[in-house]
């Protein structure tokens, strides 16, 4: 039996997968991002992974671009979501608000 901190880790995990693969499919900025750290990376490699210097710092300042992205892209859909759950809720509090008046004016009338 899988407990229901496994599930919601889990489910944590496919979502923030899915929403990458969707992002990066989508964007291009992500594309562009993502190619120049591999590119960086790939010549950082071939110059025999110094640990200062010109390449070293392109690599890093590369990886921090395209991880900073990613987090951006994934905090806009977080927000995206929570923005449309907040108006859903909004707009059942004044639904439900509304028929409360509605029933305390229909009860006063009879009073």
């Amino acid at each position: 039996m899988v407990s229901a901190e496994t599930e919601i880790t889990t489910f944590g995990r496919s979502l923030s997968q899915k929403f990458l693969s969707h992002a990066r499919s989508t964007s291009v900025a992500l594309d562009d991002l993502k190619q120049s750290s591999i590119d960086t990376y790939k010549m950082w490699v071939s110059a025999g992974k110094p640990r200062q210097g010109i390449l070293f710092d392109f690599m890093k300042d590369a990886k921090y671009k395209y991880k900073l992205a990613v987090r951006d892209a994934i905090h806009v859909h977080e927000n995206t979501f929570y923005d449309d759950l907040y108006d859903h809720l909004l707009a059942t509090i004044c639904q439900i608000s509304g028929k409360l008046r509605l029933a305390r004016r229909v009860r006063i009338s009879f009073l």
